[in-house]
């Protein structure tokens, strides 16, 4: 039993000092010293009794970087002497604090406002959709008007270099006076913003390219003769090719019909050159054929057949051969009845 009182002792201990811990972290304390801080920061009540912080005037950076708007007021200790929150009304708070003084400091505490409940499974899910503020018109002109005047020397300006000109010309604490926001923008802000903006004057500078392009009554300009040879498909400069080729081989064919007509009627000295004129016909036929048709032509032209040749002339000799043989025999049986 002792032992398990003394657990539950040690679990409260560490539970006070939880919620002291949080506390402390959820409070702000200021000390102040002048009445122009005072004035520097606007209070209003509600029907609660409850005094919370309206406005912080930022020319005093010390402060606006304790106090923001927003804040309610928990504690007020005069010369460490605690005051009653009770009946603590606005007024009642700015007449008090008109008191203070370098001598006479008064500190206040203000509470924090609670953070919003978090969505369900914020542990281990984030917003599906972050959050983009709006630019206000000072922060557009001012960058507008940077990158004109930069652009007019220099290349587009870095988000770097854009920051800081912006933070040395408006500071850190300075609101906007239509939206109450900080001018400054961050450095990821600016970078988008850049970003953004050379893709608009990308897809500008070609759709004006395209509006010229397609303007009424403009003659396109002829290619030139190389380029018109290039821009040629290759199934166009094959098909002329194969077209040259077949020409060819009709020359070879008619030639050769032509050397065998005079095979024919030559004398017997004369029957015997067929081989050599046949192989000499599609050297001739090539030799007639244009050199660029050659080139140009993916394969070289097929040769007539030699076997049908041959047979031709195989046949064309037994012809002779029947007819001599039956001249002969006229000639001895007209000796014979001589």
């Amino acid at each position: 039993m002792p032992e398990v009182l003394e657990e539950q002792r040690a679990r409260l201990r560490a539970e006070e000092l939880h919620a002291a811990s949080v506390g402390q972290i959820n409070v702000r304390k200021f000390e102040f010293k002048s009445v122009d801080e005072v004035h520097a920061m606007t209070v209003s009540d509600d029907a609660a009794g409850i005094v919370k912080v309206t406005n912080v005037l930022h020319d005093w950076k010390r402060l606006a970087t304790c106090v923001l708007p927003g804040y309610t007021i928990c504690a007020i200790h005069d010369r460490d002497v605690p005051v009653a929150m009770a009946d603590m009304t606005a007024e009642a708070f700015v007449r008090l604090m008109e008191q203070c003084s370098a001598a006479r400091p008064i500190t206040v505490s203000f509470a924090k406002p609670r953070a919003p409940m978090p969505m369900p499974g914020f542990a281990r899910k984030r917003p599906c959709k972050a959050t983009h503020i709006k630019k206000t018109d000072t922060q557009v002109n001012f960058l507008m008007s940077y990158c004109a005047s930069h652009e007019t020397r220099y290349s587009e300006p870095r988000s770097k270099h854009l920051w800081q000109a912006m933070r040395d010309k408006f500071g850190e604490l300075t609101l906007d006076p239509v939206t109450q926001m900080p001018i400054l923008m961050s450095e990821t802000a600016i970078f988008n913003w850049l970003k953004g903006r050379y893709a608009a004057k990308k897809i500008a500078a070609v759709d004006i390219a395209a509006a010229r392009a397609a303007r009424p009554g403009r003659v396109p300009k002829a290619p030139s003769k190389a380029a018109a040879k290039v821009a040629k498909p290759r199934a166009s400069a094959q098909k002329k090719a194969t077209q040259k080729a077949k020409a060819a081989m009709l020359d070879d064919e008619s030639s050769d019909e032509s050397s065998e007509s005079s095979d024919d009627s030559s004398d017997d000295s004369s029957d015997e050159r067929p081989t050599t004129a046949a192989g000499k016909a599609p050297r001739k036929a090539v030799a007639k054929a244009p050199r660029k048709a050659a080139a140009k032509a993916p394969k070289k032209p097929s040769k007539p057949p030699v076997k049908a040749r041959k047979a031709a002339q195989r046949g064309r000799a037994a012809e002779y051969d029947e007819e001599s043989s039956e001249s002969s025999e006229s000639d001895s049986g007209m000796e014979e009845s001589a």
